[in-house]
């Protein structure tokens, strides 16, 4: 499975078949360990930046806040970190992956209005 802007894709289908046939899709992908990281690596984005004191570009990878609408359960979170720990993803992919969890928690804790 591969697809540019597949969080895109998503989305437009989410609107045009509804969120059920779209969550049923996506939890049968990340059913397995392997399609998990599949899954997270399509929705992986490249961000690339450049300061005037910059000599080269700065290549980073991000996820997408609003992926949680697809994996905002506790369940899967509990197994991005698991992946994380497990040495699934190279540095840059394991930071994307942190720092998307980092995100889920702030955004699900009580303290975020």
């Amino acid at each position: 499975m591969r697809a540019p802007d597949f969080v895109s894709i998503l989305y437009r289908w989410r609107e045009w078949a509804g969120a059920e046939e779209v969550n049923q899709w996506i939890r049968r992908i990340v059913d397995t360990d392997d399609g998990l990281s599949n899954f997270i690596d399509n929705c992986l984005g490249k961000v690339v930046s450049h300061t005037i004191t910059d000599r080269v570009a700065r290549i980073s990878y991000r996820l997408d806040p609003s992926l949680q609408d697809f994996i905002g359960t506790d369940e899967l979170a509990i197994r991005l970190d698991r992946l994380v720990q497990g040495g699934r993803w190279s540095e840059e992919r394991k930071l994307a992956v942190e720092h998307f969890l980092r995100e889920r928690r702030k955004s699900n804790s009580p303290q975020n209005p």
